[in-house]
């Protein structure tokens, strides 16, 4: 190491300072930390590393004779150099104007530069520093050895040979395997008229690769050697250079959106030329999501950074009238282009290879290969150690050039949606208007895809006549919603038909039978359900789907399974191809497979959350059974399993409605009900069996018709829609008992029973609870029949027995952790902490709620969790904890408000209420009970609407407000009165 100071060399003698002033000079102008800087100093940092660490900055500012050469800041130690202090600085810059000068053809300054650039070194990067470690000596090496490669080819072409053989026989011997030296040997030696010596050199380079490496020589060393045996006059030929091809076809003028590809593209670019390799990038995606465009785009974006020109190729890999262009023809249109006659083209494919990497060797080259088939199709023709760059296009993925050539590969994915409307608007022109909803609409129904999208944008165009709203109309039927998507020679549809038709066999199947599924994504099991195979088979099948980009892996989802999306319009396709080619008793039944599958799996997980299959009524569908192994892996977290096929399981249902499979389909709706109350999906509950309802009804399945008559008026008693869950409960009834299916009854009477309470019927409610417990009791029905012991258990407490309540809800929490369901268990601890709560025993009923907290948290319940929270609230407060008590009721409020449940939100509010009085915030607590008393109302839940008001009463009774508290008594008082001759009429 040499530091210059004023003209005069000052060697670095002590090991530690050279150390320390390359640790510097690799980070010119950066902080480097001291932390840093100690570890590269010292393998075991002695105690004083931070004080020697001092001195040896002191002396090495000395010895540079400038004490602001190297500066401290709050991060670490830095060396302040100009750009042309630094050798390494001023080598890149002229190896660089080198490379330029060799591209542009002007070898005999690409020669003095090189060799400006080269005199710089004086040996081996780093070389007095071989005992530390520097990651970037063998970046700057690299370097080294490709301006003196770059150096020979442009005597080359100067037509010296014979000057550069020792350079070149000492580069061989301190790198045998290293192929492009040893190919410059060799034709040096051939042009010097030593043919001998030249083919002695190839047997040397093939001895030490095989014996160290195992390998055979590359393509530009056999072609090489094929060459010189033949005597061929090409090799006398190559520094001919012609003017730089540049074939790029026209840009889009259209382009929008992929902005995260092209900086991507960018980097990797960056990256690779830096270090002085090719860089090879792919993009991938299914039919007109848009590679061609992209790679074109960015291509013209870049091209002025490759004087060497630009090479374009369509490799036809998936043309409908035409056949994948083989690489050979490739190889032939671009040696020809960059300068070599065709007289003189090789006609064995090895040697074009190698004469490609030849010539490409001494330029940089931008390469678009524009549809390939897959990674064999392209590999001969990328180029060697070049500072090229190739794009490649495929609907392929390309694993191959990713795993064995470096390829950073993108998978192209469809546009957002404000750049699908962009993109219409630029192709339509000004006739669009951008913020039309029926534009979104058309741009919603093109997918994101390019290929539609122009299409689309193509028939809005004034001359067609076609209005935004015309044309989503019209795309709203599926069935044509491809034909809508041709103009002219473009057809979206044509494009996916290319890559359809190339599928084995086997693959169309599964490929169409996921089309018939109708579903956006579905899971890792369902490819060999569809089909009735083994699951490796039909992985197979699916690898090669996703080869082909027809459909995507989006993901392992919460139970482990993989998951695949199709787009909506290949999904259409698919649709189309099984109409036209699979018989309709083949399509159903692939579809009643998948339904009856999703059936048992429902089922399971009903049955193992509620200990067995407790609390619901099956039908006769018949089930179609996973193998054991992957059904338990599955349900290994019921709710989990629920919640990722939660759209598919509604789905399911709409579709078994319209097979007319009514069995199955109700019975899966009632089945995702466990769902559905868990997570609080009422509008799925409410679609899944309204689907199912009509499918009963047309086929006159009376049990069927009574199940979802009950389960929808679980459905309206959540919702606090009372008058339509009575009415629906007694319809329920009704047909049960005609049907004499006594459980289906025992269920519908027991749910009554809570109506009949909530509404204030306290006879009524305690009837219909003591029926419907003894005759689930019979029916062996536990989780049933221990809800109706903590309905009976509010009554008791209701009545003021709180001795029977606590007995009742002990029984029901023992039955509930009988059979493991956590569910139960959790509301059984909640009413125990309510009754504990009544009885003034705080402490108990604060610890009955903290023990069902994780239950409903663990359960995913935000309606348990709203419950359990202002139980936990009210218990701190009659404890005197304020501030955790207001912190659980405002989660209770959040939860509540984040479901949509009003009871438990007006219950919330008038916790806080209650809270905010004893804080003496009398104007939050009667903004709080007001929004409890509109909440009640609004539900017609009148006995908390009285308690509102009683409430409020006895707080204007501490103002001295007396007749304002009366005034809210008397509102109570006719509250309850009505109350009490509704129940008297109804009984």
């Amino acid at each position: 190491m040499l530091v210059v100071v004023d003209g005069q060399a000052r060697p670095v003698a002590s090991a530690k300072q050279r150390m320390l002033l390359a640790a510097l000079v690799a980070q010119p102008n950066q902080p480097v930390t001291p932390a840093k800087l100690i570890d590269i100093l010292w393998e075991s940092p002695p105690r004083s590393a931070q004080a020697n660490l001092r001195l040896h900055i002191h002396q090495l500012r000395r010895l540079l004779g400038d004490r602001e050469r190297i500066t401290r800041n709050s991060i670490g130690y830095v060396l302040h150099l100009d750009p042309g202090e630094l050798d390494v600085t001023r080598f890149t810059r002229l190896a660089e104007a080198g490379v330029g000068a060799l591209e542009s053809g002007d070898h005999a300054r690409a020669v003095d530069l090189l060799t400006e650039a080269l005199e710089l070194w004086r040996g081996p990067a780093y070389d007095d520093l071989r005992d530390a470690r520097w990651p970037g000596a063998a970046h700057l090496e690299e370097a080294r050895l490709r301006a003196v490669e770059l150096r020979a080819q442009a005597d080359f072409a100067l037509g010296r040979y014979g000057e550069r053989i020792g350079e070149l026989t000492a580069l061989v011997e301190a790198h045998p395997t290293r192929e492009r030296p040893r190919a410059h040997l060799m034709l040096a030696l051939y042009r010097t008229g030593r043919q001998a010596e030249a083919l002695e050199a190839y047997q040397d380079g093939r001895r030490v690769l095989v014996e160290e490496l195992g390998l055979e020589p590359g393509a530009e060393l056999t072609g090489l050697q094929a060459a010189i045996l033949r005597g061929d006059p090409l090799l006398n030929a190559l520094p001919q250079l012609l003017p730089a091809p540049a074939q790029l076809p026209p840009d889009i003028p259209e382009f929008v959106g992929r902005a995260e590809e092209l900086a991507t593209l960018n980097r990797v670019l960056n990256e690779r030329l830096s270090r002085g390799l090719p860089a090879f990038l792919g993009l991938t995606g299914m039919g007109g999501i848009g590679k061609t465009g992209l790679a074109v785009h960015w291509a013209h974006r870049v091209a002025a950074r490759f004087a060497g020109g630009q090479l374009y190729a369509d490799l036809r890999g998936h043309d409908p009238t035409a056949e994948p262009l083989p690489s050979r023809q490739v190889l032939d249109r671009f040696l020809r282009a960059l300068g070599v006659p065709g007289t003189r083209m090789p006609d064995d494919l090895e040697e074009r290879v190698g004469l490609l990497r030849s010539v490409l060797a001494q330029r940089r080259v931008l390469m678009v290969l524009d549809n390939v088939v897959d990674s064999d199709h392209v590999r001969p023709l990328l180029p060697g150690a070049s500072a090229s760059a190739v794009v490649i296009t495929s609907r392929n993925q390309l694993d191959g050039l990713a795993i064995r050539d470096g390829c950073h590969v993108l998978r192209l994915g469809p546009l957002a949606q404000d750049e699908s409307i962009s993109l219409l608007a630029q192709v339509a022109g000004d006739a669009l208007r951008r913020n039309d909803s029926a534009v979104a609409q058309v741009s919603a129904g093109c997918g994101g895809l390019p290929l539609a999208l122009r299409i689309a944008a193509a028939r809005l165009t004034p001359r067609h006549g076609l209005s935004a709203g015309q044309l989503a109309q019209r795309m709203i039927d599926e069935r044509g919603r491809l034909d809508e998507l041709s103009q002219g020679e473009l057809r979206v549809r044509t494009s996916f038909e290319l890559t359809y038709r190339a599928l084995d066999p086997a693959a169309a199947t599964l490929f169409r039978r996921i089309g018939a599924l109708n579903v956006p994504e579905f899971a890792g099991w369902t490819p060999a359900t569809l089909l009735d195979s083994g699951g490796q088979q039909a992985g197979e099948l699916v690898t090669q789907l996703l080869d082909a980009q027809l459909i995507e892996n989006s993901g392992v989802d919460r139970t482990g399974q993989p998951r695949y999306r199709i787009h909506d319009l290949l999904r259409l396709y698919a649709r189309e191809r099984s109409l036209a080619e699979d018989s309709g008793r083949e399509r159903a039944a692939a579809l009643r497979r998948v339904l009856s599958c999703l059936l048992d799996l429902a089922e399971r997980a009903h049955s193992s959350l509620y200990g067995g299959a407790y609390a619901i009524i099956h039908g006769t569908a018949p089930r179609w059974q996973l193998p054991p192994d992957t059904a338990a892996a599955l349900l290994r977290d019921p709710l989990a399993w629920f919640a990722v096929e939660r759209s598919a399981l509604v789905q399911a249902v709409s579709q078994a409605a319209e097979l007319g499979l009514d069995e199955l389909a109700w019975d899966l709706a009632l089945s995702c009900v466990t769902l559905f109350e868990a997570h609080s999906h009422f509008d799925d509950w409410a679609a899944t069996h309204e689907a199912a309802l009509a499918a009963v009804m047309r086929a006159g399945n009376g049990r069927g018709e009574a199940a979802l008559l009950y389960s929808l008026g679980s459905l309206a008693l959540y919702q606090q829609k009372y008058q339509e869950a009575r009415d629906l409960l007694e319809s329920a009834l009704e047909r049960f008992g005609a049907l004499g299916d006594d459980h289906g009854y025992a269920l519908a009477l027991r749910n009554l029973a809570l109506l009949h309470r909530t509404n204030g019927r306290a006879t009524q409610a305690a009837e219909c609870y003591e029926r419907a417990r003894r005759m689930l009791h019979d029916l062996g029905d536990l989780a049933a029949e221990a809800h109706t012991l903590t309905g009976l258990a509010q009554m008791a407490m209701d009545r003021g027995e709180s001795a029977a309540a606590l007995d009742l809800l002990q029984q029901a929490l023992d039955m509930y952790s009988g059979i493991a369901n956590k569910r139960g268990e959790a509301q059984a601890r909640y009413r125990l902490g309510e009754a504990r709560l009544k009885q003034g025993d705080y402490e108990e009923a604060h610890q009955a709620f903290s023990s069902a907290l994780p239950l409903v948290r663990v359960l995913g319940d935000l309606i348990g969790q709203a419950y359990v929270l202002r139980g936990l609230g009210e218990a701190g407060l009659a404890m005197g904890r304020t501030e955790s008590a207001e912190q659980d009721l405002v989660e209770a409020l959040t939860a509540a408000q984040r479901v949509g449940e009003p009871f438990a939100e007006a219950t919330a509010h008038f916790a806080l209420g209650s809270l905010y009085i004893q804080g003496l915030d009398e104007d939050q607590a009667v903004n709080h009970w007001s929004r409890a008393m509109k909440l009640f109302a609004e539900i017609g839940n009148r006995p908390s609407q009285a308690n509102v008001l009683t409430t409020m009463a006895a707080f204007l009774d501490k103002r001295g407000d007396t007749t304002g508290a009366l005034s809210l008594r008397a509102q109570a008082q006719r509250l309850l009165s009505t109350l009490e001759s509704a129940a008297y009429h109804a009984q």
